[in-house]
């Protein structure tokens, strides 16, 4: 037995006179010898680690040996005795027993927990029998075995070799051999809990545990002055509690524990001062939207949990302080569509909880993956609730992230510029896996029990993140179930295990949901949290909502908490791979309604939609929230509930592409454009980013009939193409930031100008010249001559960019590659010219490649159009890109700063995927390459994550990340065993553009990444009005909007800009809104502050809201 603390083994000082039946039972688990091990709950509390066979593939195998039969044996039998667990309810299969390598048996589980005991003969007169002394909470046995063996198989002096293997039947069911070897010993520790006595005494227990093993039998305890004990012996774990006077100084006590068979144990114990502490407990619902049931079924319970709630709280309020019943809204989704249809006297009552505190409002709509979201969806994600908070006159100051292990660095500003202080998180809590939980890396280990201030990438804002050392789930069927079920020495041992490691605070934070995911209130909490604190003085429990916890942990230990600096890289967000097409398209619609917002604006229309445009958002926010399908999506992929519920989640990412799509074609409705006088049409050219810029314009065809000749506002002819899409092409030369510049289609054929070529196997355009390799049909060469020649790839790490690599499988180590590699022509220049690379690709029906430059512009774009097999087996793709960059530093643009990886990331972050917002730069002091990524989000350095199972039948997350100037792009995998989906299947393309630059600057590493997901937008224009402009400049180089909306009363815009770079900037605008004084400082929602009126200094990646009145 192991359980860490403060506690003691009582020594035998008298041994036994009578030897009852049983007590030369061997020990059947010494040592193991091979075989998957697992952490899991037993019989005994502190007896977690065991071996675990599976009925799965025919291989699933453990063996280990016994304790060594003593040399006095003789020529008799044997019984070995050890503890086990086997499943039920997965049906019954079977599994072989073998003794040193001979099978001798085999034995069944059951379909359910009804066949208690059994016994199995065999061989020679070998006999396995079970016995249940526990059914757990999901119907699993529990108990031991006994394994009878003749003298002949018996050698004295050696163990037996003892071996359980699985069929091959594709099941989970299992078979479970836990590693102790069960000795007959006695144990006793302090516990850190005060009991409330009468007359206003204080009492300390002491908890004795006792193993037994042999038929029942009694023990008569003593400790210290306390009166002495009986205690009637179970076989198995047993225990019993003391009540001694509590001490203020380490004070040692006498114990001893005299069995009927007459042995006597005996023992000292140092009773240690109890940590007087306060449980703060949050009760709440972790909001799954799905995964549970469909999601009309769990959207209609959590409207039910409400009613429920505040109920609770109404009944309760007079109870005693501490005791009364809250309820913490983790996600407002739920709250958000009940108002939609709740009648106005309950929408009443729940504002008057919120008011009042019984219901602690949290700001985020839904738990959203926040790596994978862009910065202005993480504004939109706290809207609904900072607006209901408002009508409640009540500060929505707190979130919980639930489940979910890490967050972006740019969710810390996007709290705080919302007025969210507070964080508690809970990732899932499974103390029975390596990690403590589900996927969730080194996260907890690192941060549970560790309240620190987060601190966002611009130093000026923070949050106060208190992770929950016990998750979200420690009240969970799997761990505890109910507080009014939980053993209180189970919350005790919490208490010891805080007091051992030195936790410096009086409170700690306990996450309560029931029932699992998506689980009800308690109706009996508020009653067993006031029996409780009747009982306990230390510790005691008090119900609270988040903001109030942690307002106080704030009051009390403030002062001494730790400032952290640093990204929390997600591990879930890997799961968005499953859907590489959803994942893209939900991208895009980011980018697309900040392209709208920014457009309408810059046209200075009237009508803003503003409603169509808070929804395209929420279903934007709606696809990013991290319930991607049922709890048996990959289990039962084809089932009906797993189908329903991703077509429900799919329907987000369709919707905001329809509604994005929208958005951006209503600002853009102008007229045709068509004039008069020889047909031609007048198009505007629109740059949506804040600064100038050159770049290519597509033009569709619906817009170039006229022909296909281009020319500017002064009659010039401007190089133009037509593409095999049907599109016109031309280079769009220094359109003002927030500007447009006007063009002209007319009859005639294009203006032949141009260097861009394609030829066999080579690009080239001005500065970039690449070159693609014949077995790969990755680029194998890159050069860019700026006029220095620099090779930009490392063909000595991998074949080239865009290298196609599928892991069938878990292990990197059998990635495979494309064959059948075919190189054709596709865009002939001179202005555009690209290669088309066809191959057959393991995984995907086929790969499509096409590499693309652009007469003048510096970069290499690439498209990789992957037609997907539907594959179920676990499987990877990822995407290399081999740069050269000597001594280059990587930053992954995360939205609202860059992130070195290990430099910019806190301990227990996720180093083995990130996910770029944009882009991904490398850097050296001489040049770089700003890699983006437009539709696949993660990005692994260095290596492709290893998926191989090596602990508790879990991957190993990295804790160190090396320096490389490698980089992949993961595009698929289906390596998640719940929630993700199970397969994928058809054509996606993923694209990608590679931009080499001089020097270090984040600044310009952004905007290229921007530039990337934000073209030119070619508009019908009417000639008769000059090409819009909008009436504010930003003049310094390093900031960059990343929105400009409309603001929702109509009567201003509101521009958020991001100092990008690494340093201190001052920003300077001009323009007629600034010259006139309509520029102002304004808060995310646009509420008017001080005016903008001189240069203003702005810290490294500060992000600054302004809003100028039209």
């Amino acid at each position: 037995m192991t359980t860490p603390g403060p506690r003691i083994l009582l020594a035998l000082v008298a041994a036994a006179t009578a030897v009852p039946a049983g007590a030369e039972w061997l020990r059947g688990y010494g040592q193991t010898l091979s075989g998957m091990t697992l952490a899991y709950h037993s019989p005994y509390p502190d007896i977690t680690s065991a071996l675990i066979v599976r009925a799965s593939d025919g291989t699933s195998a453990a063996e280990w040996e016994t304790e060594a039969v003593p040399d006095y044996w003789g020529g008799r039998p044997a019984t070995f005795v050890w503890l086990a667990g086997l499943a039920t309810g997965k049906g019954a299969h079977a599994f072989e027993f073998s003794i040193d390598g001979q099978a001798v048996l085999s034995f069944r589980t059951s379909a359910d927990a009804s066949r208690k005991e059994w016994r199995e003969t065999g061989a020679d007169g070998v006999a396995l029998s079970f016995k249940t002394v526990l059914v757990d909470q999901f119907d699993e046995l529990f108990g031991f075995m006994w394994l009878d063996v003749p003298a002949a198989l018996l050698r004295p002096g050696r163990p037996l070799r003892l071996k359980v293997a699985g069929e091959k039947a594709g099941s989970n069911d299992w078979v479970m051999t836990f590693r102790d070897d069960l000795r007959r010993e006695v144990w006793a520790r302090s516990e850190q809990a005060l009991v409330r006595g009468d007359e206003g005494k204080t009492f300390q227990i002491v908890r004795v545990e006792m193993s037994h093993l042999g038929p029942p039998a009694k023990a008569i305890v003593s400790c210290g002055e306390a009166e002495k004990a009986s205690l009637d012996l179970k076989m198995g774990y047993n225990a019993l509690e003391f009540l001694l006077p509590a001490v203020d100084k380490d004070r040692r006590v006498t114990l001893e524990v005299a069995l009927d068979d007459g042995s006597v144990r005996r023992g000292e114990l140092v009773v240690k001062p109890v940590v007087r502490r306060e449980i703060w407990l949050l009760p709440h619902s972790h909001v799954d939207i799905g995964y549970s049931d469909p999601q009309p079924v769990v959207e209609k319970n959590h409207w039910r949990y409400i009613r429920e709630a505040i109920a609770l709280a109404e009944k309760t309020a007079g109870y005693p302080e501490g005791a009364r019943f809250k309820w913490n809204t983790e996600q407002a989704w739920a709250i958000e569509t009940w108002f939609r249809q709740a009648g106005e006297e309950e929408k009443r009552a729940f504002i008057d909880a919120v008011r009042s505190g019984a219901i602690g409002l949290q700001a985020t709509l839904a738990g959203v993956l926040t790596g994978l979201s862009h910065p202005e969806e993480l504004v939109h994600l706290t809207a609904f609730a900072r607006r209901l908070g408002a009508a409640a006159g009540k500060a929505v100051d707190s979130v919980m992230v639930t489940d979910i292990p890490g967050q972006s660095w740019s969710f810390v500003p996007a709290l705080a510029l919302a007025g969210v202080k507070y964080v508690s998180s809970g990732p899932n809590y499974m103390p029975s896996l390596f990690d403590g939980g589900d996927r969730i890396g080194w996260a907890l280990k690192a941060w549970g029990d560790r309240p620190f201030y987060w601190v966002s990438p611009s130093g000026r804002e923070k949050v106060l993140f208190w992770m929950a050392g016990r998750g979200y789930s420690w009240f969970h069927g799997l761990n505890m179930g109910s507080l009014r079920k939980a053993p209180p020495y189970r919350i005790i041992e919490y208490m010891n295990a805080l007091a051992e490691k030195g936790y410096p605070h009086s409170m700690v934070q306990v996450r309560y949901t029931i029932g699992g995911d998506n689980g009800p209130p308690d109706p009996d909490l508020a009653d067993t949290v006031r029996s409780w604190n009747e009982r306990y003085v230390s510790p005691r429990i008090v119900i609270a909502t988040a903001s109030e916890m942690s307002a106080e942990l704030e009051r009390r230990h403030g002062a001494a908490l730790p400032v952290v600096r640093g990204d929390f890289t997600g591990y879930w967000e890997d799961g968005a791979a499953s859907t590489a097409k959803e994942t893209a398209a939900s991208r895009t619609s980011a980018a697309r309604a900040v392209q709208a917002e920014a457009l309408w604006s810059i046209l200075g229309k009237d009508g803003f939609p503003v409603d169509k445009d808070a929804e395209a958002w929420r279903q934007i926010v709606l696809f990013n929230e991290h319930t991607w399908g049922a709890h048996d999506s990959v289990s039962n992929p084809d089932g009906d509930g797993p189908r329903a519920q991703w077509e429900y989640k799919k329907a987000f990412a369709t919707g905001a592409e329809r509604l994005s799509s929208e958005l951006l074609a209503a600002a853009a409705e102008r007229g045709s454009g068509t004039v008069p006088d020889g047909g031609r049409q007048a198009i505007d050219v629109v740059n949506t980013c804040s600064w100038e810029r050159t770049d290519l314009v597509l033009v569709p065809a619906s817009m170039s009939e006229a022909g296909d000749l281009v020319k500017d506002a002064s009659g010039t002819a401007v190089p133009s193409q037509r593409l095999r899409t049907g599109a016109l092409a031309f280079v769009a030369r220094a359109v003002p930031g927030f500007g447009a510049k006007r063009y002209y289609v007319h009859d005639g054929r294009a203006a032949p100008k141009g260097a861009a070529r394609a030829d066999g196997t080579g690009l080239a355009s001005g500065k970039i010249r690449a070159v693609v390799d014949g077995d790969s049909g990755a680029i194998r060469s890159l050069l860019w001559n700026d006029g220095t020649p620099r090779e930009l790839v490392d063909p000595g790490k991998q074949a080239g960019l865009a290298h196609y690599l599928y892991v069938p499988g878990v292990d990197p180590e059998t990635a495979k590659t494309v064959s059948g590699v075919r190189i054709g022509p596709g865009e002939s220049g001179p202005l555009v010219a690209s290669l088309i690379v066809e191959s057959d690709a393991p995984g995907a029906r086929g790969l499509r490649r096409e590499y693309r430059v652009v007469d003048g512009l510096d970069r290499l774009d690439i498209s990789v159009t992957i037609d997907k097999e539907k594959v179920r087996e676990k499987e990877g793709v990822h995407i290399a890109f081999p740069f050269a960059v000597p001594g280059g530093e990587i930053r992954v643009d995360v939205g609202w700063g860059f992130v070195r990886p290990e430099l910019d990331q806190i301990d227990g972050a996720c180093r083995d995927f990130f996910c770029a917002r944009d882009s991904v730069d490398i850097s050296n002091k001489d040049f770089g390459v700003t890699w983006t990524a437009l539709d696949a989000p993660l990005v692994e350095v260095g290596a492709i994550t290893d998926e191989t199972p090596r602990e508790s039948e879990r991957r190993l997350w990295l804790r160190k990340l090396e320096p490389s100037s490698l980089l992949f792009s993961y595009a698929m995998n289906n390596y998640w065993h719940t929630n993700y989906k199970a397969d994928q299947e058809g054509p996606v393309t993923l694209r990608y553009v590679v931009a080499p630059h001089r020097g270090p600057d984040t600044a310009a590493a952004k905007r290229l990444g921007l530039e990337a997901a934000s073209p030119l937008l070619p508009i019908a224009a009417d000639p008769a009005s000059p090409a819009p402009r909008f009436p504010l400049t930003v003049d310094t180089p390093a900031f960059v909007a990343m929105s400009l909306r409309p603001s929702a009363d109509g009567r201003a815009f509101l521009l958020r800009l991001l100092n990008a770079s690494g340093r201190p900037e001052t920003l300077r605008l001009s323009g007629k809104a600034f010259d006139r004084g309509r520029v102002f400082l304004s808060d995310i929602d646009g509420a008017q502050g001080a005016a903008f009126t001189a240069p203003l200094e702005v810290p490294s990646f500060g992000i600054l809201t302004l809003r100028i009145n039209r």
